[in-house]
């Protein structure tokens, strides 16, 4: 196999499971990189392994989704781990590696190749992903094919995300674009109201212009000039002053 070959198939990969406690204490499992069997008699511990790893790596199905699957593959991990705990070693595609641990009651806590804690999540992110179905789950796969087109979107699940992203974007574009039309269909609608008074608002100037008859024009005028005078205070007629002041000459013995 050549080197490009190797880098177009590199993939993600589980090394191993190791069980403290419970049902499978001190079972030790190393995984080829390939396909890997497990071989034993009924109740050998064959689903409650494949269990473990689904639940040591936080791969449980979404509550929500599938209540009473997860609610079952809970109960079966947690009556045969008891107390003991998990620790699966993973290996990423592009090469690192990762111990995840966990135990029934505690969440995966991910520890990097030294040893240290890291906020990662190994539940199909970016850095890690797998898929873990159990008999009854393949049975119901191959039944449904809502199931098998699930199965296949798995496949392009990048792809998915933008377009899922890119669909919840236009979703609030489009409700942001309906409460806009509302809101101008209520504008138009008071236009409307407001347009439908011209008429009788018409109809009352005009009632205006009659009553006023042919003086309006004079009558408007005198209302100005009044105004005009307004502005220069309470002044008295200039024939008025003439006389006043000729009256105040007379009295001083100016003739």
């Amino acid at each position: 196999m050549t080197t490009q070959t190797q880098k177009q198939s590199a993939h993600h990969l589980v090394v191993s499971l190791n069980v403290t406690g419970g049902f499978l204490a001190g079972a030790q499992l190393e995984f080829a990189d390939g396909l890997n069997c497990l071989i034993g008699g009924r109740g050998a511990g064959k689903t409650t392994a494949l269990e473990f790893l689904r639940f040591g790596l936080g791969l449980m199905p979404d509550q929500r989704a599938n209540p009473q699957r997860h609610r079952a593959i809970d109960t079966l991990v947690k009556a045969n781990l008891g107390n003991g705990r998990l620790r699966i070693e993973i290996r990423t595609k592009t090469d690192m590696r990762y111990t995840a641990g966990r135990s029934a009651h505690e969440t995966v806590q991910v520890l990097n190749e030294i040893g240290t804690a890291v906020p990662i999540s190994l539940d199909r992110d970016q850095i890690f992903g797998a898929d873990v179905f159990s008999q009854n789950e393949i049975e119901e796969i191959a039944s449904s094919p809502a199931a098998q087109l699930e199965l296949l979107d798995r496949f392009q699940e990048p792809e998915t995300v933008t377009i899922d992203r890119d669909l919840e974007q236009l979703k609030r574009l489009l409700d942001q674009s309906s409460t806009d039309l509302r809101r101008i269909e209520q504008e138009v609608d008071d236009a409307r109201v407001r347009a439908s008074e011209l008429p009788v608002l018409q109809e009352k100037l005009k009632g205006l212009v009659e009553v006023a008859g042919p003086d309006a024009n004079r009558i408007n005028a005198a209302h100005t000039a009044k105004s005009q005078r307004g502005g220069f205070g309470r002044r008295r007629p200039l024939a008025v002053e003439a006389k006043l002041s000729l009256q105040s000459a007379r009295g001083l013995g100016v003739r």
